[in-house]
């Protein structure tokens, strides 16, 4: 069984946050699950979750995508929507997946490092085969002489 996966119903903003706790998801030691949205305005963003328990339902409905399709997820997000397997909610922890907490802060520095924009997933809602998110995009940014200096770096470890 599969369930659909609405476009989350987004405010935008560009700061706030602080030291609240938020939670991602990871395959791996510099991986972070992100979307590809649709709206060229708005770069690829990291997903944060409000809640852990929303942030490890996710996770255990992507490790049985996994096992089941034998495939990541598309995470393009398509007329707001992405197509997601399901089955009953495991016992165990995630095992592909890691969950990790930050500080928004903290995931807002990782994330203006990475060129990546931020939605903060605040509800999760289920009806039927379909979830519902709500959330908030927040657009980040900083000085071009940052990217500047950013890139350089980057370019001198690959060299």
């Amino acid at each position: 069984m599969s369930a659909v996966v609405n476009r989350p119903r987004v405010n935008h903003k560009t700061g706030g946050g602080g030291n609240r706790r938020v939670y991602t998801l990871h395959s791996g030691t510099n991986d972070i699950f992100g979307w590809r949205l649709k709206d060229e305005s708005v770069k690829t963003v990291t997903v944060a979750f409000k809640n852990q328990k929303d942030a490890i339902m996710m996770a255990h409905m992507f490790e049985r995508h996994i096992i089941q399709r034998k495939e990541w997820p598309d995470t393009l997000l398509m007329e707001d929507a992405f197509r997601i397997s399901m089955g009953p909610p495991p016992e165990s922890p995630p095992g592909i997946i890691e969950v990790r907490s930050w500080t928004v802060d903290k995931l807002k520095r990782f994330c203006v490092n990475a060129y990546l924009d931020m939605i903060v997933l605040e509800t999760i809602q289920r009806a039927d085969d379909t979830y519902k998110l709500s959330g908030e995009i927040m657009s980040l940014a900083t000085t071009d002489e940052h990217y500047v200096e950013r890139l350089t770096k980057l370019y001198q470890i690959g060299m």
